[in-house]
Protein backbone atom coordinates (compact mmCIF):
# COMPACT_ATOMS: atom_id res chain seq x y z
CA UNK A 1 0.00 0.00 0.00
CA UNK A 2 1.09 3.32 -0.93
CA UNK A 3 1.94 6.17 1.58
CA UNK A 4 0.19 9.49 1.26
CA UNK A 5 2.57 12.19 1.24
CA UNK A 6 1.68 15.70 1.17
CA UNK A 7 3.93 16.82 -1.32
CA UNK A 8 3.48 14.32 -3.63
CA UNK A 9 -0.38 14.21 -3.47
CA UNK A 10 -0.10 17.86 -4.24
CA UNK A 11 2.55 17.10 -7.50
CA UNK A 12 0.17 14.74 -8.55
CA UNK A 13 -2.77 16.94 -8.71
CA UNK A 14 -0.71 19.46 -10.20
CA UNK A 15 -0.04 16.83 -13.24
CA UNK A 16 -3.63 15.41 -13.10
CA UNK A 17 -2.45 11.69 -12.31
CA UNK A 18 -4.54 11.05 -9.53
CA UNK A 19 -7.55 8.87 -10.44
CA UNK A 20 -10.62 11.27 -11.31
CA UNK A 21 -12.94 9.21 -8.81
CA UNK A 22 -10.60 10.26 -5.59
CA UNK A 23 -9.58 13.20 -6.95
CA UNK A 24 -11.69 15.02 -4.89
CA UNK A 25 -11.41 13.49 -1.83
CA UNK A 26 -7.62 14.22 -2.00
CA UNK A 27 -8.41 17.66 -2.50
CA UNK A 28 -10.58 17.81 0.22
CA UNK A 29 -7.79 16.59 2.39
CA UNK A 30 -5.15 18.55 1.20
CA UNK A 31 -7.27 21.69 1.82
CA UNK A 32 -8.51 20.24 5.25
CA UNK A 33 -4.30 19.75 6.09
CA UNK A 34 -3.61 22.80 4.90
CA UNK A 35 -5.59 24.88 7.46
CA UNK A 36 -4.56 22.66 10.62
CA UNK A 37 -1.97 24.43 12.73
CA UNK A 38 0.28 21.37 12.81
CA UNK A 39 2.64 20.04 10.11
CA UNK A 40 1.93 16.81 9.20
CA UNK A 41 3.68 15.04 6.40
CA UNK A 42 1.20 12.82 5.14
CA UNK A 43 -2.18 11.50 5.21
CA UNK A 44 -1.64 9.26 8.37
CA UNK A 45 0.07 12.29 10.53
CA UNK A 46 -3.05 14.63 10.02
CA UNK A 47 -5.54 11.62 11.06
CA UNK A 48 -3.45 10.82 14.17
CA UNK A 49 -3.62 14.63 15.00
CA UNK A 50 -7.20 14.74 14.11
CA UNK A 51 -8.01 11.64 16.47
CA UNK A 52 -5.58 13.34 19.53
CA UNK A 53 -7.86 16.77 18.84
CA UNK A 54 -11.09 15.14 19.03
CA UNK A 55 -10.32 13.00 21.62
CA UNK A 56 -11.17 9.59 19.87
CA UNK A 57 -11.85 7.93 16.91
CA UNK A 58 -12.13 9.69 13.63
CA UNK A 59 -15.89 8.79 12.79
CA UNK A 60 -18.08 11.39 11.27
CA UNK A 61 -19.66 11.53 15.06
CA UNK A 62 -16.64 12.03 17.16
CA UNK A 63 -15.80 14.83 14.69
CA UNK A 64 -19.24 16.86 14.46
CA UNK A 65 -19.56 16.33 18.14
CA UNK A 66 -16.13 17.26 18.80
CA UNK A 67 -16.50 20.54 16.28
CA UNK A 68 -19.72 21.64 18.06
CA UNK A 69 -17.43 21.90 21.50
CA UNK A 70 -14.62 23.54 20.17
CA UNK A 71 -13.42 26.84 21.34
CA UNK A 72 -13.23 29.25 18.41
CA UNK A 73 -11.43 31.97 19.94
CA UNK A 74 -8.49 29.01 20.62
CA UNK A 75 -9.03 26.41 17.65
CA UNK A 76 -10.31 28.43 14.54
CA UNK A 77 -8.29 26.37 12.49
CA UNK A 78 -9.02 22.74 13.60
CA UNK A 79 -12.83 23.86 13.63
CA UNK A 80 -12.13 25.09 9.71
CA UNK A 81 -9.98 21.56 9.14
CA UNK A 82 -13.08 19.57 10.54
CA UNK A 83 -15.65 21.57 8.68
CA UNK A 84 -13.99 20.61 5.72
CA UNK A 85 -12.55 17.34 6.19
CA UNK A 86 -16.57 16.18 7.22
CA UNK A 87 -16.96 16.98 3.27
CA UNK A 88 -15.11 13.58 2.73
CA UNK A 89 -17.83 11.31 4.78
CA UNK A 90 -20.50 12.14 1.64
CA UNK A 91 -18.10 10.11 -0.71
CA UNK A 92 -18.42 6.95 1.85
CA UNK A 93 -20.68 4.65 3.67
CA UNK A 94 -21.58 6.54 6.79
CA UNK A 95 -19.66 4.44 9.56
CA UNK A 96 -16.04 4.53 8.45
CA UNK A 97 -13.42 6.59 10.35
CA UNK A 98 -10.69 8.87 8.64
CA UNK A 99 -8.09 5.75 9.02
CA UNK A 100 -10.81 3.77 7.07
CA UNK A 101 -11.08 5.90 4.85
CA UNK A 102 -7.19 6.95 4.52
CA UNK A 103 -6.44 2.74 3.91
CA UNK A 104 -9.23 3.23 0.79
CA UNK A 105 -7.25 5.81 -0.67
CA UNK A 106 -3.79 4.25 -0.26
CA UNK A 107 -5.07 1.15 -2.19
CA UNK A 108 -6.43 3.05 -4.87
CA UNK A 109 -4.27 5.84 -5.29
CA UNK A 110 -2.37 4.21 -8.51
CA UNK A 111 -5.58 2.58 -10.21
Amino acid sequence: MKKLNIDELEDRLDLNTINKEIKPVIEIFLAAINDWPEMANDLNDYEIQVRRFVNGETTKSQIIKSKIEIDYSRHAWQAESLAQILEVFSFYEENLSLREIINDLESRIDS
